[in-house]
């Protein structure tokens, strides 16, 4: 044989040994791709019907519940509403009466004052009334007699 013909077998062999590895190789992506069309496909395939089960389901019940729920709410969230004004408004009135007893009251008042003054009288009345007191009893006989003179 001559130095060609050896390298064409040499290549023939080669080539035919490529080629059978590259069938095989054919071969077993064909088999993985069965099985992921035959697995996979079909998961996905369950995942996307129940997806649209659930989508279903979400617009036939969820949504009309919410919708009802949110009907009910509004009057309870309007009725909140109105409470809150009445009741701003009451703190409005009630700071309003706090701030006049405050200036009514307060320390440096008019009635603060007279208050100061007429208690200071009254302690003056009582004091004289205990004197009194402590005066005729040393001497009952002045109420008919009177203060004897000195």
């Amino acid at each position: 044989m001559t130095t060609a013909n050896t390298n064409v077998t040499t290549l023939g062999t080669a080539l035919g040994g490529t080629t059978a590895k590259t069938n095989e190789t054919l071969e077993a992506v064909r088999g993985l791709v069965r099985r992921v069309d035959a697995q996979t496909v079909t998961a996905v395939n369950e995942t996307l019907r129940d997806a649209q089960r659930l989508v279903q389901r979400v617009d036939t019940e969820t949504v009309p519940a919410m919708n009802q729920f949110l009907a009910d709410l509004r009057p309870l969230v309007e009725e909140v509403e109105k409470t809150a004004g009445t009741a701003r408004g009451a703190l409005e009135r009630a700071e309003t009466t706090l701030a006049t007893a405050d200036g009514v009251l307060g320390e440096r008042s008019p009635l603060q004052y007279q208050l100061r003054a007429t208690l200071q009288e009254l302690a003056a009345a009582a004091r004289a009334f205990r004197l009194l007191s402590s005066y005729l009893e040393r001497h009952p006989d002045s109420v008919i007699f009177g203060k004897p003179v000195k």
